[in-house]
């Protein structure tokens, strides 16, 4: 019984010992010669300002573990769709339906749910989250409570809160003490 899976086997122990041989080999062929500037953070072109270290929004990974979901839903119901023929001819279809639906009306739910809550509007009013903003101070204004752009000591020394000016020069590296003008 076990014999079947030995040609599976097989293949995965060959797919992999290409996989990690080529890394090997490769291994002494790359150059080895880190810098500080090699082993920067990329930042699409840009030279990097402040920290990497900043928060997201929860949309992003709602969405995308909706997303998810969903995804996994169809490739659920590609072999349910693919045997359901036979499961009609035997008597089980309507069994096979219920199924289904309930399947699906799951997560339709679940969808409708997270729209009545607003988890899926990507634009909210700041009366909306005030609730979530004043539990944290700096939140509720833009700017405020990300690493580099509107905190002092973060980022660009001796910048307040952002004015648009300062913001501009915070985002274009040219604002502080270290050009010589005077931080807003």
């Amino acid at each position: 019984m076990y014999y079947d899976f030995l040609h599976i086997a097989v293949l995965l122990l060959v797919g992999l010992g290409f996989v990690y041989a080529n890394l090997l080999i490769l291994s002494f062929f790359r150059p080895k010669n880190p810098n500080e500037l090699k082993l920067s953070t990329y930042e699409c072109g840009i030279e990097a300002f402040g920290s990497s270290w900043i928060r997201f929004d929860m949309r992003f990974y709602t969405v995308a573990l909706i997303f998810v979901l969903f995804d996994l839903e169809i490739a659920f119901l590609f072999p349910w769709a693919a045997v359901f023929r036979e499961l009609g001819e035997t008597g089980q279809g309507t069994v096979a339906v219920w199924g289904g639906l309930i399947f699906v009306l799951i997560l339709f739910f679940g969808l409708v749910y997270d729209w009545a809550k607003g988890d899926l509007d990507w634009v909210k009013s700041f009366s909306e989250g005030r609730s979530h903003y004043a539990e944290q101070p700096g939140l509720g204004q833009p700017g405020l409570g990300q690493p580099g752009l509107g905190q002092p000591g973060l980022g660009q020394p001796g910048l307040g809160p952002l004015s648009p000016t300062s913001a501009g020069d915070a985002l274009a590296g040219d604002g502080g003490e270290e050009s010589g003008q005077e931080p807003a």
